[in-house]
Order: structure tokens, then C-alpha cells, then sequence
């Protein structure tokens, strides 16, 4: 990946991270392979782009057999916190935890605003 496009990828998700609450965030290809993250101590970057691949695609494949137009975004609410993913072009997803205590109010329009960035940076690639 040319140095550029990492740079503009951490960027986004330097600014994602300082979102109140938020743990960690990753773009993944849609493969799986991780391509930049900022994750909390102890979280794996490999299992993360898995299963944040893992979880697009199969939000996709719900949408569209429930017959309920593109997917956007999957968000799993869980005992300790919220895990939102995203689709970032055809190429990646965008994957972020945020705390249980969390305001989330903002965070699907940030999150949506992010992807298109994402999308378009890889673009370029």
C-alpha cells in the first residue's frame, strides 16, 4: 500500500478512536486481512479483520435475502459494549468497539462518513 493511503487510513482511524468510548477500530480487507488498526492492549488484529469481514458479509447476505436494500452497517449491541461494521468499498470494512457507557448518538454518522473517506482512499490506491 503506498505510504499516502496508510497515512490518510490512520488519520481516520485516529480521529474514529477519539470518539467517546470507542476501544478500537480496524479496517480489514474484505477477506479478512487487516489492513490499519488502533486497537486496545490485548485485542488481536487478525481476529479482528476476520471477524469483521466475517460479520459485513454475513449482514449482507441478510439484507439482501430479507430483501431490504443495500446493507449499511450491522451493530451488536453485547453486555460490555457496542460493536458497530461497516461496509468501506468493495475493498474493506470498517470495524469499531466502543464501551457498554458510550454516548453513541453521533457515532453512525461519523462512522458512515468514515467508510466514504476509507472508500474513496483506497480508491487511490
Amino acid at each position: 500500500m503506498p505510504p499516502g493511503v496508510a497515512d490518510e487510513l490512520r488519520r481516520v482511524l485516529t480521529e474514529l478512536s477519539r470518539m467517546s468510548g470507542c476501544r478500537s477500530v480496524a479496517v480489514a480487507r474484505r477477506d479478512g486481512l487487516a489492513i490499519v488498526h488502533r486497537l486496545a492492549p490485548g485485542k488481536d488484529p487478525v481476529a479482528m479483520a476476520e471477524l469483521a469481514a466475517a460479520t459485513v458479509e454475513a449482514a449482507t447476505r441478510i439484507a439482501s435475502a430479507l430483501e431490504q436494500g443495500e446493507f449499511e452497517q450491522v451493530v451488536v449491541k453485547c453486555a460490555e459494549g457496542t460493536i458497530f461494521a461497516a461496509e468501506a468499498g468493495a475493498e474493506a470494512v470498517l470495524v469499531a468497539l466502543f464501551d457498554r457507557d458510550a454516548d453513541l448518538s453521533l457515532t453512525r454518522f461519523r462512522l458512515r462518513a468514515a467508510t466514504r473517506t476509507i472508500e474513496e482512499t483506497l480508491g487511490r490506491a
